[in-house]
């Protein structure tokens, strides 16, 4: 009796059937969750104290319903869909970076004084910098990771074998 072809969601879960994912797609994940997290840690630095929540509170839950789509995206990346890569690529790599560097950028080329904002950071500031710096280097660090051969190769194949599975199990029908 011929054994059926596992179902379309076992094809991707491990993407290369039992293998583990090469170490560039473990490092872009670990890099995402770094600059999810981070950028948590700056949402929240930015809104303490708490009693500031209240006139943020839409904002709050849009950025709390993005994160969740990025986590997300992230899960199906690491379990090697592709499109879910390219989508991580271009909405952190591009637009989020953007978003990190935009405001600083502005202030770094209008008349700032490094010195007297070093001089005056508070423990709230130097969290928010703090954390943007690491979101910067952990997005930096994804991109990376997430264009290397060994990923795409990963993405391909899991893409593949999803297409492959997903056609046997119909002739069989």
């Amino acid at each position: 009796m011929r054994k059926p072809p596992p179902s379309t969601s076992e094809a991707d879960s491990t993407a290369m059937r039992g293998e583990r994912p090469p170490g560039a797609v473990r490092a872009a994940v670990g890099a995402l969750i770094a600059a999810l997290a981070t950028g948590i840690v700056e949402m929240t630095a930015q809104l303490w104290p708490i009693d500031l929540l209240g006139d943020s509170l839409v904002l709050i839950a849009i950025r709390l319903l993005i994160y969740a789509v990025v986590l997300a995206a992230i899960v199906l990346f690491a379990r090697g869909r592709n499109w879910a890569r390219l989508i991580l690529l271009f909405g952190l790599g591009v637009v989020g970076m953007l978003s990190l560097i935009i405001d600083p950028a502005i202030w770094i080329f209008s008349d700032s004084d490094l010195g007297a904002f070093i001089a005056e950071m508070d423990a709230q500031l130097a969290v928010i910098t703090g954390s943007r710096i690491a979101h910067i280097a952990a997005v930096i660090v994804a991109v990376v990771a997430m264009i290397q051969r060994s990923t795409r190769q990963y993405c391909s194949k899991a893409a593949f074998m999803s297409k492959r599975y997903t056609h046997a199990s119909q002739e069989d029908q």
